[in-house]
């Protein structure tokens, strides 16, 4: 109970993400989203980024199949699942999740922070469209969107968490396996 109690007061104090390790090789993690049973060997942190602008425009490559299920970043915890086509053919998507073909998902994607300039091509648009502007559509700040989550397959921006899915990456009816990205807000 004292090191759970020192971990939340570090949290607050820091922010960030404490893990606690626990019995047969499980965590307790304490973030801004609350506290989950995690297994460490599938976390990925992206820490230097808070401070470090340079590294956290450039990003974080996330071997999403390989490395870890779960990124923290920002206080935000995303997740990739793979699953099978027919389990989600008629299954809700929630404004903080997306399913993407996985034949068409690289298997390391990265995270990186909004830049000036950057551009994407939503679902079913015919034209790119400036991140900036969709940030302004849906009333998002300038100090939140230094802190907002951007996923890239390659140079190719294709989710804004909870905002816009690009094109990228459709799901049609002759995909076998699909990859869910969740996105936890804190």
């Amino acid at each position: 109970i004292a090191r759970l109690q020192d971990a939340f007061k570090s949290q607050r104090e820091r922010g960030g993400t404490r893990y606690l390790p626990v019995r047969k090789g499980l965590a307790i993690a304490v973030c801004d989203t609350g506290l989950a049973v995690v297994n460490p060997a599938d976390l990925l942190s992206v820490g230097a980024g808070d401070k470090d602008d340079k590294a956290a425009a450039a990003g974080r490559d996330w071997d999403w199949r390989r490395e870890a299920k779960h990124l923290c970043v920002n206080g935000m915890t995303l997740t990739a699942t793979l699953l099978k086509a027919a389990d989600v053919r008629h299954a809700s998507v929630g404004a903080n999740e997306e399913f993407f073909a996985a034949a068409a998902l690289p298997v390391v994607l990265t995270v990186r922070k909004w830049q000036a300039g950057d551009r994407m091509q939503p679902f079913a648009a015919e034209h790119r469209k400036k991140l900036q502007d969709i940030f302004t559509d849906a009333k998002i700040g300038r100090e939140e969107r230094r802190r907002w989550p951007v996923i890239c397959a390659g140079a190719d921006i294709i989710w804004l968490p909870g905002l816009c899915r690009a094109e990228f990456g459709r799901v049609d009816e002759g995909a076998g396996e699909v990859v869910r990205l969740h996105c936890r807000f804190p």
